[in-house]
């Protein structure tokens, strides 16, 4: 057995050169198995997102225009879900480093009338 591309075999690879999707399963089969046996040694280079925006445009050239705008749009959502997730992590460190903020009608708030120190004790 020939081992090639980040621990695979040769084995592995003529697999996939012979593969027959003919399902949604069998594509998605076949992207997953891509995508381990040889996209994935290269996730961490600098160049990456750049291959796979050039990836992105070859695999979508024969598709019709309505097959395009349907594949952009699961790309939207997923980069909106990860926008989110980006803000919901730096808006969790931003609170935690501060003190928190006293709430209107709590015991300290209610101490002092409109700021002016008048104690209502």
């Amino acid at each position: 057995m020939v081992v090639c591309c980040s621990g695979s075999s040769s084995k592995e690879l003529d697999h996939l050169i012979s593969f027959q999707p003919r399902t949604k399963e069998d594509f998605q089969e076949l992207s997953n198995q891509i995508i381990e046996y040889i996209i994935k040694r290269h996730q961490n280079k600098p160049l990456y997102p750049t291959f796979v925006e050039h990836h992105v445009r070859k695999l979508s050239a024969p598709l019709k225009d309505v097959e395009v705008r349907k594949a952009a749009s699961a790309l939207t959502t997923l980069a909106n879900e990860k926008q989110k997730e980006q803000r919901e992590k730096t808006i969790g460190k931003k609170k935690t480093k501060g003190a928190a903020k006293p709430v209107l009608g709590s015991a300290k708030a209610n101490k002092y009338v409109l700021g002016l120190g008048l104690v209502l004790d």
